[in-house]
């Protein structure tokens, strides 16, 4: 259809152990552990606790870097237990609604955005198309 993106399957993205860099490509766990895969360079084992998933999903802020507006990423679960690879955004969950940071993760087959301290409002992070703004990546700790 006309003016819709597909959603690109696969690419995740986590801080690599040998260097703490920040490294994208498909995600898989091997007998060394969590690794992210680029067919280019092979394996790359990450720090579990950093890798999030693209959500399919851009943010509304446009500068030059991107033009379109920056991927948003998810925390996703690892061996039970969930990641902190998920970005914070900025965003309200009820219309007319002071914006909040929240962060985005992944759970019960869908992206999400809460309230950190929240167990019950949470909204899928796609209602939020256009209005979402990252304002931290995780990892960097700004903008």
């Amino acid at each position: 259809m006309q003016g819709e993106e597909m959603r690109e399957i696969g690419k995740y993205r986590g801080i690599r152990r040998q260097d703490d860099k920040i490294v994208y490509g498909y995600f898989l766990i091997n007998p060394n552990g969590p690794c992210i895969y680029d067919p280019e360079i092979g394996d790359m084992p990450v720090i579990p606790e950093t890798v999030g998933e693209n959500t399919g999903l851009k943010d509304c802020k446009r500068t030059e870097e991107y033009p379109e507006g920056q991927e948003i990423y998810g925390s996703i679960p690892i061996n039970g237990k969930i990641s902190k690879g998920g970005d914070k955004v900025k965003a309200s969950i009820y219309q007319g609604e002071e914006e909040q940071v929240l962060s985005v993760y992944y759970e019960d087959g869908a992206f999400w955005i809460d309230y950190k301290d929240s167990e019950s409002d949470r909204v899928p992070v796609g209602c939020f198309v256009g209005s979402i703004e990252i304002i931290c990546n995780i990892h960097e700790d700004k903008p």
